[in-house]
């Protein structure tokens, strides 16, 4: 298929499929996205060095199957991070490193996978400033250019270049830390002042209002109620409609009829590292939403659904 075709990333996809199955015979979770595969492996404190062989062993199974099938796995290309709290790693003994296709790969403090850096504590410091920055960079850009556009075309643009920025993947800030909330909520009133030509001295919820913009908690809020909402009604995809069930109590209860979820337990989600899990993060979220957002018909389309939603956060916020 010549580059750049319809066809070729699906095509591309059906022909590097046996990938999975080949990794699933290590027992190592892959995930693949066009050209990039990405494997995962967990492990506990009692059985690092032995999951980190197999990882190995899988990754040269790998090599050996893309050279089979006239493909080439990069090792200087390759990445290789540890992820968990940071108590839990510091008391691991563990290497500095990760063997792919017979090369030396150190464990970095951070990954980039979609866009989005994941860093090794999966506090997202480093994504949360890396986004401020691009932010400020178009603001800084569109402020010079204000006093030539209308406010509908400011606010368009703004949403288009500086927005879109903020809203990237932004299911992962839920449970973040409020420092990092009061990072991007300040990048979000900046671009709104600058949009309806306002002083930094004026107060920043009526100017929000006025665009009709969702403070950026609230923001990361609607992202995760829809992908909850989507999986619900779709099923899919199949690694996220895994993670979450409906209630249904053992006894006909009042709460049957509720469309909730049920929440893990406090044992599965003990600390904060582990709420932030969709697992965790989805059901705790959903079953706060009002009944008729929960008992919504999920047949309908996810944009009418996203519509309700935004109007109920919306008047909850500023109506208060």
């Amino acid at each position: 298929m010549p580059q750049g075709s319809v066809l070729g990333p699906i095509l591309f996809l059906l022909y590097t499929s046996p990938v999975t199955q080949l990794t699933h015979n290590f027992g190592v979770e892959c995930y693949q996205y066009a050209d990039d595969t990405q494997l995962l492996i967990s492990f506990d404190q009692t059985d690092f060095n032995a999951k980190l062989a197999l990882l190995t062993d899988c990754s040269n199974a790998l090599h050996d199957w893309f050279l089979s099938n006239g493909l080439a796995l990069n090792p200087d290309k390759s990445n290789a991070i540890l992820l968990g709290t940071s108590a839990r790693k510091r008391s691991l003994n563990v290497d500095d490193h990760a063997t792919i296709a017979g090369a030396r790969v150190e464990f970095g403090d951070s990954v980039k996978l979609l866009g989005v850096n994941i860093d090794s504590n999966l506090d997202l410091n480093g994504h949360v400033n890396k986004v401020c920055r691009a932010a400020y960079f178009h603001i800084k850009a569109l402020r010079r250019i204000r006093p030539a556009l209308t406010v509908e075309l400011a606010k368009e643009l703004a949403s288009a270049v500086t927005g879109s920025r903020i809203d990237y993947c932004n299911s992962l800030f839920y449970g973040i830390s409020e420092y990092n909330i009061t990072k991007l909520q300040r990048v979000q009133n900046t671009l709104a002042r600058v949009v309806c030509s306002a002083s930094k001295f004026d107060h920043i919820t009526p100017i929000l209002e006025e665009l009709h913009w969702l403070p950026v908690s609230l923001r990361v809020e609607y992202k995760m109620a829809m992908l909850t909402f989507k999986t619900l009604s779709t099923g899919e995809h199949a690694y996220l409609s895994e993670l979450i069930q409906l209630y249904q109590p053992s006894k006909n209860l009042r709460s049957a009829d509720a469309h909730q979820l049920v929440v893990p337990t406090v044992k599965v989600a003990r600390t904060e590292f582990a709420r932030r899990a969709f697992a965790f993060a989805a059901p705790h979220l959903w079953n706060s939403l009002p009944f008729h957002l929960r008992s919504y018909d999920r047949n309908c389309c996810p944009a009418s659904f996203g519509r309700r939603l935004k109007t109920e956060l919306f008047r909850t916020y500023y109506c208060r």
